[in-house]
């Protein structure tokens, strides 16, 4: 039975800034279900702005991999608050696992 795989880039760059993003963090999580996965990324990140994510293929075609999220974050435990804009990388993958006992 397949399961889903969401291998997730975070990056940010300060609001105001021309500089380009910097990834910050990076985490992987696996999910039993397409249903399950779409559940996680609805409640993680609501209405935000969501791009389609590609990669090019060894035959020069471009494949659809995931999503781009973009919104605007902020650090709310210390004084001044500080803000940046944020666009996490989602990579979605369905894995399929080996049974090294099944003939």
């Amino acid at each position: 039975m397949p399961y889903f795989e969401a291998d997730i880039t975070k990056t940010g760059k300060d609001i105001g800034s021309k500089g380009s993003y910097q990834i910050f963090d990076h985490e992987r999580k696996t999910f039993h279900s397409m249903a399950e996965l779409k559940k996680f990324l609805k409640g993680r990140y609501g209405n935000s702005k969501r791009s389609p994510m590609y990669i090019d293929t060894k035959a020069g075609k471009a494949q659809k991999t995931g999503y781009i999220y973009g919104f605007i974050n902020a650090d709310y435990s210390h004084a001044p608050v500080h803000k940046w804009y944020q666009q996490d990388w989602v990579e979605i993958t369905e894995l399929t696992p080996r049974n090294p006992f099944k003939k």
